[in-house]
């Protein structure tokens, strides 16, 4: 059948018996069957048809043609039976097989007007915008172009795919396949000849695809600036523009409170662009952000799937799973790979320090932070490693004295001043002054303990070293002293340091940050600036917790 209009015929094979096997063939769809695409005749066999035609109906005009000849036949005519059969028909009744070649108009009559009469209007919006922006286009940009939610835009696509107005295309997306639609070339030979586009539409498509083309750009464009800040889209061609444009909405969604709107543009996003990482990428950092970490981490996995081998996802991931110690081991490797995968910039490397700090392997952790500064950071960077590189060389010797292994916590101490001497000055301060007075303190303790001229003499040039550090920042750091909390009244917002053999007093005022006073217990170790001249005693001033 070339058509099939009759609702009867639907409801015949709806009660065949389960398991009855039936082939259709039909411009229109049912809506009932598994539709199967087929694909053009070759040459060879449009030309065996053309000539088992010619010679069943007896078309002497078409019998005994050069190879050549009929091969440019059958080439104008694309592999379609239905254009073989007519041409042939044509040339029976007396029409001359050029004039059929070229003016097929009522062949398009005949394989497409019943087809395009029973389409929706829908449907229809959608083929004048393939017809005005020809071409491979997503399920995505369609529904830009068309201004179709993703429901509206799958039941047009739908419809359109059991007609032989579009053809299915699989389109390569980098590590993903996307699914790509374009019209056919009877659909748009058809369309052209009998559906012109009027010309506001054309401007309308027209000018939402340049409005399209000049977001995407500027998306693209803060891609490659920083692709590894989590509220930037990764954008990889031109077919992910409309999809990101939803994601920025969702994210400025998140960004004014509004966290199940966000959701839901994230949802549209991934029903256009099921294939497209960043649609469960973005879900997955709102998700994180509203501290939903089962559903984050589910995102997550599903963006990962997706693109497995780019760096901006092994590290987003990555970073999620340390941060939430949700899987520290996993998030260490995807990171690393990550830095295996591309050249990474100073952050990726901060966070694999900061993994190795959460896993225990201090002495790998100073090595990351140091290798982070040779990547000439900015500022805020270059800090970060400070502040992880200092905190886990202070945790490793502090380790190693535990276990006895002095000459291993001189080592410990030694890449620490090696590191905190490869920065510039200004991303030491903050936690790293405090950190150095920490291994000042250390160093000089140890002094005390060991009998090796080697290690004696180690110990005291590290400990100028470190002091010579703190006064090229600020000579009054050189004030600064560590201790450790003796007790702490939390009624009362007060407690006791206890450092050089002496106790000193402190408020919660006295804190440098007061989130800090939640954290503050016996026997954690503090820096503090001593006064010694406070009426009420030896108090601890501007006091940092360091766990």
């Amino acid at each position: 059948m070339e058509t099939v209009l009759d609702q009867r015929l639907r409801d015949f094979l709806l009660d065949l018996p389960m398991g009855s096997k039936v082939i259709i063939t039909s411009r229109i769809g049912l809506g009932i069957e598994n539709p199967v695409s087929l694909a053009p005749l070759s040459n060879d066999d449009s030309a065996r048809l053309l000539q088992k035609l010619a010679r069943v109906r007896n078309v002497e005009a078409l019998q005994g043609l050069p190879s050549a000849a009929l091969s440019k036949m059958v080439q104008a005519m694309k592999g379609h039976p239905a254009y073989i059969r007519w041409f042939v028909a044509g040339v029976q009744a007396g029409k001359r097989p050029e004039e059929l070649l070229h003016e097929n108009d009522l062949l398009l009559d005949f394989c497409m007007s019943n087809v395009y009469g029973h389409l929706t209007e829908n449907a229809r919006a959608v083929l004048r915008s393939m017809q005005v922006l020809p071409g491979r286009r997503s399920q995505a940009e369609l529904a830009f172009l068309n201004e179709y939610s993703a429901g509206e835009m799958q039941s047009s696509l739908l419809e359109l795919i059991t007609t032989n107005f579009i053809q299915m295309q699989g389109a390569s997306m980098d590590q993903a396949s996307e699914t790509a639609y374009q019209l056919t070339d009877f659909g748009k030979q058809y369309l052209d000849k009998r559906h012109a586009v009027q010309s506001l539409d054309r401007a309308i498509f027209e000018g939402r695809s340049r409005e399209l083309a000049d977001l995407g750009m500027r998306l693209q464009a803060e891609s490659t600036a920083s692709p590894y800040d989590p509220r930037t889209i990764d954008i990889k061609g031109s077919g992910d523009f409309s999809t990101a444009r939803l994601l920025r909405d969702a994210l400025r969604s998140y960004d004014r409170g509004d966290v199940d709107g966000a959701l839901l543009i994230c949802h549209e996003a991934q029903k256009l662009s099921p294939g497209y990482h960043e649609s469960w990428r973005v879900e997955a950092y709102i998700q994180a952000g509203r501290r939903d970490v089962a559903a984050a981490r589910a995102a997550y996995e599903r963006a990962f799937e997706l693109a497995t081998e780019s760096a901006t996802m092994n590290y987003l991931y990555g970073s999620f799973l340390v941060d939430e110690a949700v899987d520290i081991s996993l998030g260490l490797q995807l990171l690393q790979k990550a830095a295996v995968l591309a050249e990474v910039p100073p952050t990726v490397v901060n966070e694999i320090a900061w993994a190795h700090i959460q896993l225990g392997d201090f002495e790998a952790a100073v090595t990351s932070a140091s290798h982070s500064i040779t990547l000439k950071p900015d500022l805020h960077d270059g800090s970060v490693a400070m502040t992880t590189g200092t905190r886990a060389g202070y945790y490793d010797a502090r380790k190693k004295l535990d276990n006895s292994q002095i000459e291993a916590a001189v080592e410990c101490i030694e890449a620490t001043v090696d590191l905190v001497e490869s920065g510039r000055v200004e991303m030491l301060s903050g936690e790293p002054v405090d950190r150095i007075v920490q291994l000042i303190d250390t160093s000089e303790a140890l002094l005390r303990r060991v009998d090796d001229n080697f290690l004696l003499e180690s110990l005291d040039a590290f400990s100028s070293r470190l002091k010579d550090r703190l006064r090229a920042v600020d000579p009054d750091l050189l004030g600064r002293r560590v201790g450790v909390v003796t007790n702490v009244r939390q009624d009362k917002m007060f407690g006791f340091v206890r450092s050089w053999g002496a106790d000193y007093f402190f408020h919660w005022s006295d804190l440098m940050n007061e989130s800090d006073w939640a954290y503050l217990d016996s026997g954690v170790a503090v820096a503090f600036y001593p006064d010694e001249g406070s009426l009420k005693g030896p108090r601890a001033t501007t006091l940092r917790w360091l766990g």
